[in-house]
């Protein structure tokens, strides 16, 4: 039994890493001519932060926009966006280090629930 509960945690673990990667800032890559891209407003000025690291816009809005339409955008002085993601990551970690069982359980219906809404996207 012991050992099908270090299989679950590494299993488990190994999810969280792989979903953590895909929260890690990456900079955006599109470009404004399709409507998904990365923005930085100081002001009334707004730059292209296409390519740009968002934690690097520091004194303005960041805003990441796809479709013409914003889908992330931080606003100065809010909290650390990255600091409070990293936080999450590691508070799941400790929890689920000692719920494996219910942990195993609750990911597999949330990537059973979420699976669908990325595949439409694609």
């Amino acid at each position: 039994m012991n050992s099908m509960k270090k299989y679950l945690a590494t299993l488990v673990a190994g999810l969280f890493v792989a979903m953590g990667l895909t929260f890690i800032a990456a900079p955006a890559q599109a470009s404004p001519a399709d409507g998904s891209y990365a923005q930085c407003q100081v002001g009334t000025t707004v730059q292209d932060w296409t390519g740009k690291d968002p934690r690097d816009c520091t004194t303005g809005t960041y805003a990441l926009l796809e479709n013409w339409e914003v889908v992330l955008q931080i606003q100065p002085g809010q909290r650390d966006v990255w600091e409070e993601i990293k936080q999450g990551y590691e508070a799941a970690q400790a929890w689920c280090s000692n719920n494996s069982l219910t942990c195993t359980v609750v990911t597999g219906i949330g990537v059973a629930l979420v699976s669908p809404l990325l595949i439409s996207q694609s």
